[in-house]
């Protein structure tokens, strides 16, 4: 059971979170939870201040990221007293917190490696409170460092997982305390190299932690936690009144995840597939609700077709135009040999005669880029644009898709588009400036009439 920052952001929030724990007692359950909200801002900005020497931006920060806890702890001491053990590793970590952040001050930078010890403080000290709150609920919980079983690479900030390590340590370490029948409550988002030094995954670290845990505990099912009931056919801040989607399949999900939707990160579902793991998305502040269960195939796809519609924004186009493509072999290789060499992934390619267009998410590197690409031809950058993407199993072999969408929005130009046949999505780039107005249209097209029992 995965609870992200909003689902532990107070002492309100993580009584409900032990309630809902509460009613898995009859399961060996492991819990993983993210930083409680805001946290991981904070700091950062601690990490920004040490950066630019600004003292009085660090004293700001670490003020409070220790008033949010330590409001959390007085509300929990309020209800009953934290146990010594929880009550002295609370203590501790606060204290280590700071000093950490003023020896990396004093030292005048923040290192990679630094600021992944810094980021873990925002995992143990939600973890170290949550336990204290289960155990308040009358649950055996225990606070489990997950350190000791999520092994990485040597990188740090985007660590990659070594899943071999992984399930070894899980199994010596982690499953007997499952077994005897603690719950266990471990950190989303970090984990340790092979020297112990601390690691962080990057972004949607904390579902990434989840899925990699339960995969290599074989878990009957993995349960992300979230503030919403599920996947939803479309953004609802952009769309009134979306439709919850009860099941998905994998390669679904994936395609939404990668495609912009907010509740999976991309990386996430992996593990999970690999093992056919079901992952159920569901909603703590309405736990009746059945959420979003994804599976290896999707047993009930929309009659429509589309089971969602999801969006990329702060996307920019790339277009290359070379008389050299022309029935030239090796031309795309050494295109994306640059994209290689700069460590910037494409999301979308179409290619002509004489002509190769991509889309781009990290413009880290884009002059970079750029100037090694004009060697190839003539480089034309198209900038405030977005990609949006229908989704839904078989929908590459499903006839009259293209028709359906291109015919909602007929006024709208489109750039790129990318329709395969053995793919789950339909996706295209417009200007951002029509997003709304498009998402909302093809919504229209694909969901007036659809009926969803929840």
């Amino acid at each position: 059971m995965k609870f992200g920052g909003t689902s532990v952001a107070d002492y309100e929030a993580m009584r409900s979170v032990a309630e809902i724990v509460a009613d898995r007692r009859q399961k060996q359950t492991l819990v993983v939870a993210s930083a409680i909200g805001g946290a991981t801002d904070l700091l950062m900005g601690i990490s920004k201040a040490v950066t630019k020497q600004d003292r009085a931006g660090l004293d700001t920060a670490l003020a409070r990221l220790r008033a949010r806890h330590l409001q959390i702890a007085s509300d929990i001491c309020s209800v009953f007293p934290m146990t010594k053990s929880g009550q002295q590793q609370f203590d501790d970590l606060i204290k280590e917190l700071q000093r950490h952040a003023l020896n990396c001050f004093d030292a005048g930078e923040m290192s990679p490696a630094a600021l992944d010890r810094l980021l873990s403080f925002g995992e143990l000290l939600s973890t170290t409170l949550l336990a204290e709150v289960c155990r308040l609920q009358g649950l055996p919980a225990v606070f489990f460092d997950v350190r000791q079983v999520l092994k990485t690479d040597e990188r740090h900030n985007n660590a990659q997982p070594d899943l071999t390590a992984i399930s070894k340590c899980a199994s010596q370490r982690l499953l007997p305390l499952l077994q005897e029948g603690q719950v266990c409550i471990t950190q989303g988002f970090i984990g340790s190299n092979a020297s112990g030094d601390t690691t962080t995954l990057g972004r949607g670290g904390s579902d990434y932690s989840a899925t990699l845990l339960g995969t290599a505990l074989n878990a009957d099912v993995i349960e992300i936690w979230t503030d919403v009931d599920g996947v939803m056919s479309a953004d609802p801040r952009i769309v009134h009144n979306p439709k919850p989607i009860p099941l998905l399949s994998f390669d679904e999900a994936a395609e939404l995840a990668y495609f912009g939707a907010k509740i999976l990160h991309p990386s996430s579902l992996i593990p999970a597939i690999g093992k056919s793991i079901p992952v159920v998305v569901r909603n703590t502040r309405n736990p009746e609700h059945r959420g979003t269960t994804i599976l290896p195939r999707n047993p009930a796809p929309n009659p429509s077709g589309v089971c969602s519609i999801s969006f990329k924004r702060n996307i920019t186009v790339i277009n290359i135009t070379s008389t050299r493509m022309l029935m030239a072999y090796g031309f795309l290789s050494k295109v994306f040999e640059v994209f290689n060499r700069y460590r910037t992934s494409v999301d979308m390619i179409s290619t002509s005669e004489v002509s190769v267009s991509m889309t781009i998410d990290d413009l880290s590197c884009l002059d970079e880029i750029c100037e090694a690409l004009s060697g190839y031809g003539k480089i034309d950058v198209v900038r405030e644009q977005c990609i949006v993407c229908l989704v839904g199993q078989g929908l590459g072999q499903l006839p009259g898709i293209a028709a359906r969408v291109f015919s909602s929005i007929p006024d709208v130009n489109l750039g790129i588009i990318s329709h395969c046949l053995d793919r789950d999505n339909l996706g295209f780039t417009i200007p951002e400036a029509y997003l709304e107005d498009v998402v909302q249209r093809l919504h229209q097209q694909f969901f007036a009439d659809v009926e969803v029992t929840v």
